[in-house]
């Protein structure tokens, strides 16, 4: 019997100490529920970054039966450009399907300059070049979410605007000279492909890295023809893209 009310006496001490140790005890903050990110709803942002590539010339030019010519020049390109952008997405387990457009100004050109001389004839200078003042693209994208990250491939539908011109100055031996110029914009729709990682900072931030190539094609810029006299320029475009950009998301 004294065992048995020793015992009790024990237990009751145990619990007595353990609940006035936890009243001591700081009350605990409610655990947050976690929020799930999602890629569904719509975007907006802005970006920069770098281009580089060429432009490409092809040319022909035909004198009655006495010449015809046929042959390419080629000019490294390169410079920057920002914009902005504007898409959706939609997002169903791990995988997002959307869409995105963009526009931006471009820095991107190229130039080539020339001298020489022709015994007993003369001299000439000639500058020539492109650039591409603007280019905007409508894309589709198919990601995989791994994280907080998304990363995807993109393709889609380009357009831009190219200005090429060059001026020429011709001098003889007899010291006449003459100077020659002339500047054309060309509209181009081509088509581009490309992937990026694009990762979240917060529930409606998110900052991006993407690549893109994009190609223009070819269009004509100078065509002549007349009484067995012809002449044309082409224009070829095709450059590399990569930039950054942060957009918000709704």
């Amino acid at each position: 019997m004294r065992i048995h009310i020793a015992k009790a006496m024990a237990a009751a001490c145990v619990l007595s100490s353990s609940a006035v140790f936890a009243a001591d005890l700081p009350p605990v903050a409610p655990v947050e529920p976690v929020v799930a990110l999602d890629w569904t709803g719509f975007h907006i942002g802005v970006h920069g970054g770098l281009a580089a590539g060429d432009f490409n010339y092809p040319f022909h030019a035909s004198y009655y039966d006495y010449l015809n010519l046929d042959g390419e020049a080629e000019i490294t390109a390169s410079g920057g450009f920002a914009g902005v952008s504007v898409g959706g997405d939609y997002q169903w387990d791990n995988f997002v399907l959307g869409v995105v457009g963009d526009a931006q100004w471009s820095g991107y050109e190229g130039e080539l300059s020339i001298e020489g001389s022709i015994e007993d004839l003369g001299s000439a200078e000639i500058e020539a070049g492109s650039s591409l003042e603007w280019f905007a693209t409508v894309r589709g994208r198919v990601g995989f979410v791994w994280d907080r990250a998304l990363i995807y491939g993109t393709g889609g539908v380009a357009f831009g605007e190219i200005e090429s011109g060059y001026s020429a100055s011709i001098s003889d031996d007899e010291g006449n000279s003459e100077s020659l110029s002339d500047s054309v914009k060309t509209d181009h729709v081509g088509w581009t492909v490309g992937a990026g990682i694009e990762y979240m900072l917060t529930n409606n931030v998110s900052f991006k890295t993407e690549y893109l190539y994009i190609d223009f094609g070819d269009e004509e810029i100078i065509g002549f023809s007349d009484e067995g006299i012809s002449a044309g320029l082409d224009v070829e475009t095709q450059f590399h893209t990569i930039k950054a950009g942060v957009s918000y998301r709704f």
